[in-house]
């Protein structure tokens, strides 16, 4: 079962589709990765999400109908269907299931739109501690909103963000996301299907990835241009093709030239010195 992570993850890092797929065959194993700033940012997430929810109840006095996520997915699901034929406010823990998709979204609530289930129908929403929605955000929001409406039958207006520090949800229309949405799922398809060869390239998706010992372990092996200090995807991508000689023994090469020009460029001004002082009193 494919899920709006894997296609996010995708989007942020293409590298984790092809390790995810040698883990789906036994020719890998994921490592262990374990992060305290991980830890604490889904603990706050958690936190961020559970005040959201008291909010719906206790705020805005909806009905919320709690999915239990500790049994089978299978009987979620069920659960998650029979809420919405049942027309309740607000859905937590909404599970869905259309293989080979599945996912868990934070939150459904109930809007005056018709739809199969009767005169209402359902929109997700989403909370993200960060203080702006990502691009990986989004395409979570589209991949919940598809499944939605393959179950209301009609396609969900809005979709909406829970940012961390705001009290209220930002809405994102989904007609102007979910082309760009099906373009990087159907990307994600293709990339399993061909089983291309991909390099562990480093991206900010590196200090949330459980694959980051692995790469990080293979990028060392390799001398990979990424442990240059500061230097730039395009400086590292000209690096490469100019030679296949390895970064480290570029850099080495590289310093002893420069090494050799300050400790040849004071005897050139001494020269130069002398040859003018020479002119002069060739002149005189």
């Amino acid at each position: 079962m494919f899920s709006a992570t894997d296609i996010a993850s995708f989007l942020a890092c293409p590298h984790t589709a092809t390790l995810d797929r040698a883990e789906s065959k036994n020719e890998i194993a994921k490592p262990f990765f374990k992060s305290p700033a991980v830890d604490l940012l889904r603990k706050l997430g958690l936190e961020h999400e559970q005040k959201y929810l008291c909010e719906l109840g206790e705020k805005h006095g909806l009905a919320v109908s709690q999915i239990d996520i500790n049994g089978r997915w299978e009987d979620a699901v069920a659960e998650t269907n029979r809420a919405m034929r049942e027309g309740v406010d607000a859905i937590y823990q909404p599970t869905f299931l259309d293989a080979p998709w599945g996912g868990r979204a934070d939150f459904l609530v109930r809007v005056n739109t018709p739809s199969a289930l009767g005169s209402w129908s359902y929109e997700v929403v989403e909370t993200k501690l960060a203080r702006s929605t990502k691009a990986t955000a989004l395409v979570q929001l589209c991949f919940y909103s598809e499944l939605l409406s393959r179950i209301q039958g009609v396609e969900p207006r809005w979709m909406h963000v829970v940012l961390g520090g705001t009290a209220s949800p930002e809405p994102f229309q989904v007609q102007r996301y979910i082309a760009h949405f099906r373009k990087v799922r159907s990307e994600f398809e293709k990339r399993w299907k061909l089983e291309a060869d991909t390099y562990p390239e480093p991206t900010e998706h590196c200090e949330v990835c459980s694959w980051f010992p692995l790469c990080d372990t293979r990028r060392r092996a390799d001398d990979h241009p990424s442990l240059v200090a500061g230097i730039s995807r395009n400086q590292r991508k000209v690096l490469a093709e100019r030679t296949r000689l390895s970064v480290m023994r570029k850099i080495y090469h590289l310093q002893k030239i420069l090494l050799m020009l300050r400790l040849w460029m004071p005897c050139w001004n001494i020269f130069l010195m002398q040859e003018k002082q020479f002119l002069k009193l060739r002149v005189f």
